[in-house]
């Protein structure tokens, strides 16, 4: 399997696990887990963010409380709290870095910890309704530092995967709002085609080569605005 197919199948079985079995998560997986969150981009490479991780049952269940009763949180192998520094990116950013890029920053780390997970055949959530001052007070965490997500780490006993919006309903061109009448031509056809193309062994090489270049050369000036 190509790097880019293994990719698109990571991206396309993560779903958000609610449901755990109780069957213990190494050390070995779950620092594979903090290693692509660290590998992340952040505003300037700040790295604005610092994991805290949670093993112990009593904790889990305080924090599963603290996030609006969400006793599910609880039965989940780790919790990995993110936590970011909001005054460091004031410092270099201002209130925009404070209140914009902190938020971005441990989002992005985020999904590289849950894409991750889902590489390694674990399920995961993320969980951002928390109340946050029980959530300092629990797990110690200073002034100008704030927790921003809790990230649920274990293997999945079941979970219902709501279906994704399709990409023509999420795309516009050049404007908000501006759509294409032939928008399934440019973006649906065309990606369904080219996977499949890129995941059959029976088509040449040159094949391939010539469909992209038809591809590439669609003229999108020729297709009307769909009011």
């Amino acid at each position: 399997m190509e790097l880019k197919d293994a990719l698109f199948k990571v991206l396309e079985e993560r779903h958000s696990v609610r449901d755990y079995l109780d069957k213990p998560v190494s050390f070995d997986d779950i620092g594979l887990i903090l290693e692509a969150g660290r590998l992340a981009p952040s505003s300037g490479n700040l790295q604005p963010y610092f994991f805290i991780l949670v093993k112990d049952q009593e904790k889990k269940e305080k924090i599963a409380e603290a996030c609006l009763e969400q006793w599910w949180m609880a039965k989940a192998a780790w919790h990995i709290v993110l936590v970011g520094d909001c005054d460091k990116c004031k410092k270099f950013y201002g209130i925009r870095g404070e209140s914009l890029y902190c938020i971005q920053n441990v989002a992005m780390a985020a999904e590289n910890m849950l894409l991750c997970a889902q590489s390694l055949n674990l399920g995961a959530c993320f969980v951002a309704a928390f109340d946050e001052l029980k959530i300092a007070r629990l797990l110690d965490i200073p002034e100008g530092y704030r927790a921003q997500g809790i990230i649920t780490i274990g293997y999945e006993r079941s979970s219902e995967r709501k279906p994704k919006a399709q990409l023509d309903k999420l795309v516009y061109f050049e404007s908000f709002g501006n759509r294409l009448e032939d928008v399934d031509l440019v973006l649906k056809n065309i990606n369904v085609v080219g996977r499949t193309i890129n995941g059959s062994k029976k088509i040449s090489k040159k094949l391939m080569d010539r469909i992209k270049e038809a591809v590439k050369k669609i003229d999108l000036k020729g297709i009307k605005p769909k009011k």
